[in-house]
């Protein structure tokens, strides 16, 4: 696992490194779907879309071709097992919010663990 990457994504995320580009865990890469980080960019992606991004930059004409590709490039770039990965891309609710998301990274980096029962728990709490 490399914690430097996934604190890297995690900082991207955060801070909004693409003005171009939202987040939604629904989908890779997509166009025209719902902006979870309320910034309304019309292009959104999910964590693993957002790896790509940062690695390759953002070409929408490409985003339907590469969409197979993406989960295991990320995985691969991550430093994940398949387990990690299946836990981060897929195993997760797609109403998560960027914030969230940078939650589960960071917790991840610290632990080596997927964990996003603590969004669940401080949404319960909330």
């Amino acid at each position: 696992m490399n914690e430097e990457r996934i604190l890297k994504v995690a900082d991207a995320i955060e801070n909004h490194h693409f003005k171009t580009l939202g987040f939604n865990m629904e989908s890779f890469i997509a166009e025209h779907s719902s902006d979870r980080s309320e910034h309304d960019c019309g292009t959104t992606a999910c964590i693993a879309g957002w790896v790509h991004a940062l690695q390759k930059g953002i070409k929408k004409t490409l985003m339907c071709k590469l969409a197979d590709d993406i989960g295991e490039y990320a995985q691969k770039y991550l430093g994940l097992n398949d387990h990690q990965a299946d836990r981060l891309f897929y195993e997760v609710n797609s109403n998560i919010t960027d914030k969230e998301a940078v939650k589960v990274l960071r917790h991840l980096a610290e632990t080596g663990v997927v964990d996003w029962q603590i969004v669940y728990d401080e949404r319960e709490a909330a």
